[in-house]
């Protein structure tokens, strides 16, 4: 699934051309957070999509003008703040004055951005990498010199990651199974030290300053160098951590680093010892990124993937007091993005449903025609956006906010013709809520943990999977669970840990996947049309089928080499070359590793296995698919009477192919960040939800019987 170094890396390819136009329209605006932040004396500076935002303690949110049209992965500014950079996926660089007014901006560089970075004052260093995992990769160094930019020397090799200090550039690369530290003179661009580390996979995790350079290795260990005797001894420090992967980290102190422990907790450690010298608390969420004020060493900014907070302690990080206890007090001023990430999503009938990591959800007229762009806010709709509004806007019909993120939904039409949506938040709760009532949503049955999928089925089932491998199914009485407000009218039938954390089989795969001895995330589930089994697809890479009324797994595959993110049973129809005997389902998976598998699930042949189209090979991973089914009329109009599968990756495309001769029908990228939720429905319709916090339906197009391109 999606991580921090997806968001980083994700390249803009040239956009496919195909034979199936796509009509759309964008119904939400969920602002989120992504890239490297970079601070200002007393500000923080963040990209939000095509946008900069400087923070502070007293002004958040002030929009700068930025020359970007694509989602900006990085910001970053000079050692005295003299200027400040941008760059974007298209390969746009963007450099500012010391009042953020644009002076250079270079476009269309090939292969595309990965970051920028300023080394001292007056050197940009531009870190590119290939379109494929092993094409060569360069550090390109400009001069900045009184708003005039010009290009210095440009250092080869397949670089991974850089970072900077006086007179040295450091830069790791990764060639497997090596993994090798170079050291350029920044002034030369000669290569003065070239040092093999480990065969171990290189993290995304360094810090540094004058003395010591940190970089993350093997998931939950750390590499100490000291950068002054660095060139005389090849020597280095592991220092083991008993914390999950690194995301970031910051050296505070000569021999402090600061980093995220846990979802909540952070700590301070001293590398010469790996003693935690200090703790507290702070967003229970993902940091993306933390910084110490430089004007204050008593505030602490963290951006997370739902807000940016500033930490204010009693005493500066940079010189803990070690006379107090380890638990450091801490007050913090937190702002919300009250635009956030959309996360889940449905069509339901005449209703597109949409939730997002603040806890809000809406719902929308998805039969309306036009395009109209609108924002979510605590406060209500905003227009505004990317386009202007059509002549016959998008139809909002309703709101709710939950205190707490939204994961997943569902939704079923009762008996009684009221339609129940069902809510699973990252905290691990079920809860309901009816759309024609002003009834806040209403708990009734806890996972334990976060929920990642929710499928009903038929009058009374109810699936749903959490990230501790785990599967549920409930037997619902829809009526009855809303007039006992959630006391009642709900037995669960089967509770289950189905996926577990594995052995990794070898030593490569235990280079590559560390994170299999500790997680099993069951990412999407599904049941099947005789509502006797579920379908379920985890972080294990295994996709298993399970017996719901004895909770035995009946089968089990291992067919795809990275996480399964999607998982759906479909009948196809009768006489096609995919149909089965009785008309019995098909199991079909989707995985990081870029295929669809369709498969016999009781005889366990692969039926057809589909990769994505060359155009976007590369960084791009798939996250979620459904199926668009034909209705019985569309079985007499040409081109429409098959079967199609619906795929989007996690740099925003979405790909159309027939299921069963695998003709890739439509390829185009409709967002700017990934595809975080997807919803097909019969006759050729689809939602899709993004990072980009943009919400869209989609219909495919006909004319004269053929597909209109």
């Amino acid at each position: 699934m999606l991580s921090l170094w997806d968001v980083r890396c994700i390249f803009m390819d040239t956009l496919c051309q195909h034979t199936m136009k796509l009509t759309s329209k964008c119904l939400g605006v969920h602002t989120t957070t992504t890239g490297a932040v970079s601070l200002c004396e007393t500000d923080i500076v963040v990209p939000q999509n095509c946008s900069l935002y400087k923070w502070s303690t007293t002004s958040p949110g002030i929009n700068l003008p930025t020359p970007h049209t694509s989602f900006i992965t990085f910001v970053c500014h000079s050692k005295t703040y003299k200027y400040y950079a941008s760059c974007d996926w298209k390969g746009v660089i963007a450099i500012y004055d010391d009042n953020f007014e644009v002076f250079f901006s270079l476009k269309g560089l090939d292969p595309p951005l990965a970051a920028v970075k300023f080394h001292g004052d007056d050197v940009l260093m531009v870190l590119t990498r290939g379109k494929h995992e092993h094409d060569p990769t360069s550090i390109a160094t400009y001069q900045v010199q009184n708003n005039n930019v010009s290009l210095t020397k440009v250092l080869s090799g397949n670089y991974y990651q850089c970072a900077s200090f006086d007179n040295f550039i450091f830069s790791w690369n990764w060639l497997q199974p090596e993994f090798t530290l170079c050291v350029h003179d920044s002034e030369l661009g000669v290569l003065i030290k070239q040092q093999k580390l480990m065969s171990d996979s290189p993290g995304i995790g360094f810090a540094i300053n004058k003395e010591n350079l940190i970089l993350e290795v093997n998931n939950r260990s750390l590499l100490w160098f000291n950068t002054t005797t660095l060139l005389e001894h090849s020597s280095s420090h592991l220092i083991n951590v008993a914390s999950s992967k690194i995301w970031t980290m910051i050296l505070i102190s000569q021999y402090n680093l600061l980093f995220q422990k846990s979802r909540q907790t952070y700590v301070i450690l001293d590398i010469r010892t790996g003693d935690v010298v200090k703790s507290f608390c702070g967003p229970s969420a993902f940091a993306c990124y933390i910084e110490i004020s430089p004007s204050n060493p008593k505030y602490l900014w963290v951006c997370t993937v739902e807000s940016m907070a500033c930490l204010i302690f009693t005493q500066p990080l940079d010189q803990p007091d070690p006379s107090t206890t380890t638990e450091l007090p801490v007050s913090s001023k937190v702002y919300n993005f009250h635009e956030i990430s959309c996360c889940g999503l449905i069509l339901h009938g005449a209703h597109l449903i949409t939730g997002d990591m603040a806890g809000n959800i809406f719902t929308w007229d998805a039969t309306s025609e036009g395009q109209q762009i609108t924002r979510h806010s605590s406060e209500g709709i905003i227009s505004g956006g990317h386009e202007p509004p059509s002549e016959n806007p998008i139809t909002y019909l309703s709101k709710t906010h939950i205190q707490d993120g939204i994961r997943a939904l569902a939704c079923h039409t009762t008996s009684e013709g009221r339609d129940v949506v069902l809510i699973g938040t990252l905290s691990g709760m079920l809860l309901f809520w009816t759309i024609e009532t002003d009834t806040e949503p209403v708990p009734f049955v806890g996972a334990g943990d976060t929920i990642t999928c929710i499928r009903t089925s038929g009058d009374n089932l109810v699936c749903y999977s959490s990230i501790t491998g785990e599967v549920f199914v409930e037997e619902v009485d829809y009526e009855m669970l809303m007039e006992t407000w959630g006391t009642s009218g709900h037995t669960n039938i089967l509770s289950r840990t189905i996926h577990i954390p594995r052995t990794p089989a070898t030593p490569e795969e235990e280079a590559k996947f560390g994170s299999l001895r500790l997680q099993a995330e069951v990412w999407s589930v599904d049941v099947s049309p005789c509502q006797q089994y579920v379908l379920s697809g985890s972080e294990d890479q295994t996709t298993k089928i399970t017996e719901i009324s004895s909770g035995n797994v009946m089968k089990s595959f291992k067919d795809h080499e990275l996480a399964v993110t999607c998982v759906r049973w479909v009948v196809v129809a009768t006489g096609t070359m995919l149909s089965l005997r009785d008309n019995a389902p098909l199991a079909v998976s989707s995985s990081d590793d870029n295929m669809i598998i369709v498969r016999d699930p009781w005889q366990g042949v692969i039926l057809r296995k589909y990769s994505l189209p060359e155009e976007l090979h590369g960084f791009c991973t798939l996250t979620y698919f459904d199926l668009l089914l034909p209705t019985t009329s569309d079985e007499l109009s040409p081109g429409f009477g098959k079967c199609r599968v619906v795929m989007g990756t996690v740099n925003g495309y979405v790909i159309v192919r027939d299921l069963e001769t695998g003709e890739v029908e439509f390829c185009e990228r409709v967002h700017q960040g990934s595809i975080e939720g997807l919803w097909g429905r019969t006759g050729g319709s689809f939602a899709t939800c993004s990072s980009d916090c943009t919400v869209q339906v989609h219909w495919l197009e006909a004319d004269e019987g053929k597909l209109r391109s």
